[in-house]
């Protein structure tokens, strides 16, 4: 009988060691894989800043020229009366060509592209 009471303690005792191990080792897998993934995303913010922009700046620019693009074409003051006509060659038939606002926008197009 006490045999049998030492092999169940021993195999309770094998038990509790073989699950302490394969918790610790669960742990030390997790940690490890969080590790990785932390060295993988500053290896690719590493990346992006060298190539120029992280994706948070690029994003946060592109905002800021949108707001200002939009404050100035908001400031721009139309005709109250426009008068289209003539051969075609000098006079503007087009209301956009007329007041500049759409050269304007071409050349603000352009520099957005210019910057990717």
């Amino acid at each position: 009988m006490k045999v049998t009471q030492e092999l169940k303690c021993h195999s309770i005792l094998v038990r509790i060691l073989s699950l302490r191990i394969y918790f610790t080792l669960q742990a030390k897998f997790i940690a490890d894989k969080i590790a990785e993934e932390g060295r993988a995303q500053a290896e690719a913010n590493r990346a992006l800043v060298s190539a120029g922009l992280t994706p948070e700046q690029r994003m946060r620019m592109d905002i800021e020229i949108a707001d200002k693009v939009s404050s100035n074409m908001a400031k721009i003051k139309f005709p109250d009366i426009m008068i289209f006509g003539g051969d075609g060659k000098n006079s503007p038939t087009n209301p956009f060509d007329a007041v500049g606002l759409d050269a304007y926008r071409k050349i603000v197009n352009e520099i957005g592209r210019s910057k990717k």
